[in-house]
């Protein structure tokens, strides 16, 4: 089940860092995340992607009918210097080693995570298909 939830004074609302825009803060089977309305990109606060790799396949399937690619949205050709939401620092660029297809961002001093739309849901399922590859080469 994916509840929307209010931000805390502990844990406020953020901005994309992609159009400044505010994200809304939903619930998916018990882990926050924000997302951008506009544009589908995630922001994971530090450990939530974690909690979201060990989610069952119900909830894996929830947050994959979630990450999808909102139309008419363009994806970013190239990865830039995009500001951290929390902290107002540049973010690192990050290539997952086993699917290098998946680019990201993170936040060196906050641990947070930011992801254009689709990507956390590509992660997160990881396939049988790209295991064997990664296995075999």
């Amino acid at each position: 089940m994916i509840r929307k939830e209010e931000p805390t004074s502990d844990d406020p609302s953020i901005v994309n860092p992609l159009n400044g825009e505010p994200m809304e803060r939903l619930n998916v089977g018990g882990v926050s995340i924000d997302r951008c309305p506009k544009t589908g990109a995630i922001w994971l606060d530090q450990g939530e992607l974690a909690r979201l790799a060990l989610m069952d396949a119900d909830n894996k399937g929830l947050l994959k009918e979630l990450d999808q690619p909102i139309p008419n949205v363009a994806r970013r050709a190239q990865r830039g210097a995009l500001k951290s939401p929390k902290t107002g620092e540049p973010m690192m660029v990050v290539t997952d080693p086993q699917q290098k297809h998946v680019e990201f961002e993170v936040c060196r001093d906050s641990g947070g995570i930011f992801f254009d739309s689709g990507e956390l849901a590509d992660l997160v399922e990881y396939t049988f298909k790209e295991r064997l590859k990664s296995f075999f080469g």
